[in-house]
Order: C-alpha cells, then structure tokens, then sequence
C-alpha cells in the first residue's frame, strides 16, 4: 500500500494525458462530421473521446483514495 501511494504522484499526469486524447478524439470527431459529413466515422470518434471521461473519473477516485488519510483504506 505504501508503494501505492508513493506511485499516486503520477496520476495526475495518466489525467491530463486522457484528458488530452478525449479532446483530440473529439475534434476529430467534429472534422469528420462537419467537415468530411461522414457521420459513421464522427460517431466512432465521439465514442473513443467519451471513453476518456471514464478513465479520468477512474484515476482521479485512485487518486483520492491513495492521497487520503492514510486511515481511509
């Protein structure tokens, strides 16, 4: 467990990273509708973009959870 939270420190970068993948995924998403029309391709764009929202509500509970007190787990 101490180790754990030792390795919490880089969570917050794992976030950022997701964060900036589902924001690329969404403009590419918004090209391929706006831009090209292709709604099929648009749809698998947003689909992988929203799939980042769900990784980045998982690290940041990990992260809470391990910067707590040391009592909470």
């Amino acid at each position: 467990m101490r180790y754990n939270r030792e390795q919490a420190r880089w969570l917050p970068i794992y976030m950022r990273r997701w964060l900036a993948w589902g924001l690329l995924f969404c403009t590419l998403g918004a090209v391929a509708d706006l831009v090209l029309a292709s709604g099929t391709v648009a749809r698998l764009l947003y689909a992988v973009g929203g799939l980042s929202i769900s990784f980045n509500v998982a690290i940041a509970a990990a992260w809470v959870g391990l910067r707590g007190p040391h009592g909470a787990l």
